[in-house]
């Protein structure tokens, strides 16, 4: 197998001009990841690549830029159009050649096929497409196994997402706590990060102003460290297995919010604050984040209230297994239905009219990535707070609910999944009620459209197929 060879100048044709782009903070973060790991940098030898968690086989037509090199070689690239550019006297030196046609692994940067090869001014300029890790990969086991703590170093990284933006603290104090706090539109927005090393601290408060109406919401929660694994098998240029899992995922919250006025019914995306963990896996760069999401939906006319408050606290393990073109959920061990703590609630509006107001809350959320492709764009428990008013019969109520949800994106692994039908089934559900509610406790999705994360997430986590892993 040839790994490296004579690098060969290329008489393609005139380079384009471009737009590049400076090395992104993350980029550079995997960099110095790289660089601090020297001592685990894969070694390689004729029959393929080894490091700590990785041993692999390149494919005949895979060309292998060890980090070395790449630290020398790399001048600049392009992160829209995955554009590379190289010193052809590193190039030269590394005794490496870039041809059309072949995959380019570039340790812990990127994994691409190369479509065209320009030289010009002592310079090489790679375009390329997107490739596999099957492609790449005759054989491999790559094995990721990380306990995630909540650090000071990691909790002053993060950020807090809404309506689209990445908004980074306004406040860093001695003792590490982080805060936040932006208007946004009609919407301010509060967060307060607090790491504890085995455990981080996390409140959200958002709040909307409009007409006339007014609205909060409310989530503090704490979340214990958890192990994080995942394995990848190639045997023959093809992914035969991939596991995700993680253990001893635990933690409290209490949701709470209070509205009253005219808001229509639109599902807004609330605040999430997002804990990134990049890591290194052989020249394989990633990124595992945990996420806190939040949904809100609500609907009271002019003189119509809504509020509620609960505690819910969790524990277990959750996670997936692919093999044989299959897939299913981690049942041993699985998270336990939530134990509900005290619960309040409240909501009214004239004759004739409904209230309804809706918290839902997605902690932790769990997504994976490698070479800046997601691979699991979600897995996590969600948890909801909800509660209606209904004519006729003025029938107050209230639910707590829960269910874990996945959306797998396996275009990197060279898997194509099949799109099933999916099974809308009633989650876990507590409810309670007031008035003349008929027969039933439990919310009417007839009179009540019940917020689900789950449904309204897919476009936003970019996933290519959804699961539903667990409905207890």
């Amino acid at each position: 197998m040839c790994i490296q060879k004579p690098h060969r100048k290329s008489n393609t044709g005139q380079s384009r001009k471009r737009t590049w782009m400076k090395l992104s903070p993350l980029f550079a973060a995997l960099l110095l990841i790289a660089a601090a790991c020297s001592d685990d940098q894969p070694s390689i030898g004729d029959n393929g690549i080894s490091s700590p968690g990785f041993e692999a086989e390149l494919g005949e037509q895979t060309v292998m830029m060890p980090e070395d090199v790449v630290e020398q070689a790399l001048t600049d690239y392009d992160t829209e159009d995955h554009v590379y550019t190289f010193d052809v006297s590193q190039l030269d030196q590394a005794g490496i050649e870039l041809q059309s046609g072949e995959i380019l692994l570039i340790a812990g940067v990127a994994l691409r096929r190369i479509t065209n090869v320009v030289e010009q001014n002592g310079q090489v300029t790679v375009e390329t497409d997107f490739a596999t890790l099957p492609e790449a990969f005759e054989n491999a086991s790559i094995n990721y196994s990380e306990v995630l703590r909540f650090t000071p170093e990691v909790a002053e990284k993060t950020v807090i997402e809404f309506m689209g933006k990445e908004l980074a603290p306004t406040s860093i104090q001695e003792d590490g706590k982080i805060e936040w706090e932006y208007e946004l539109g009609d919407w301010t927005i509060k967060g307060i990060v607090d790491p504890r090393d085995v455990e981080v601290y996390v409140g959200i408060e958002a709040r909307v102003e409009k007409d006339m109406a007014n609205a909060a919401y409310i989530m503090e929660t704490t979340i214990k460290e958890m192990a994080t694994d995942a394995n990848i098998n190639i045997a023959d240029h093809e992914t035969k297995e991939f596991g995700f899992r993680s253990t001893n995922i635990g933690g409290e919250m209490k949701l709470k919010f209070v509205g009253a006025g005219g808001v229509s019914p639109d599902v807004q995306w609330g605040p999430r604050a997002i804990f990134r963990y990049p890591f290194m896996i052989g020249p394989i760069p990633g990124v595992m984040s945990i996420n806190t999401r939040t949904a809100n939906r609500l609907e009271l006319p002019n003189q119509g209230f809504a509020e509620a408050e609960v505690t819910l606290s969790y524990s277990g393990d959750t996670g997936f297994t692919y093999e044989d073109g299959s897939i299913d959920h981690i049942a041993d061990g699985g998270i336990d239905s939530p134990n509900r703590g005290r619960t309040e609630w409240n909501a009214g509006a004239h004759v004739g009219y409904t209230a309804d107001m809706q918290w839902g809350i997605a902690i932790p959320e769990f997504s994976f990535s490698l070479f800046g492709n997601t691979v699991v764009p979600s897995l996590r428990p969600e948890f909801y707070l909800r509660t209606s008013f209904t004519w006729p019969g003025a029938c107050t109520r209230v639910s707590t609910a829960y269910e874990i949800n996945a959306a797998l994106a396996f275009r990197l692994l060279g898997v194509t999944l099949a799109n099933p039908s999916r099974n809308i089934i009633t989650p876990w559900e507590w409810s309670r009620s007031e008035g003349n509610c008929g027969d039933g406790k439990q919310l009417n999705p007839a009179d009540i459209d019940l917020l689900r994360i789950a449904d309204y997430n897919q476009q936003a986590d970019g996933a290519e197929v959804p699961y539903v892993l667990a409905r207890p």
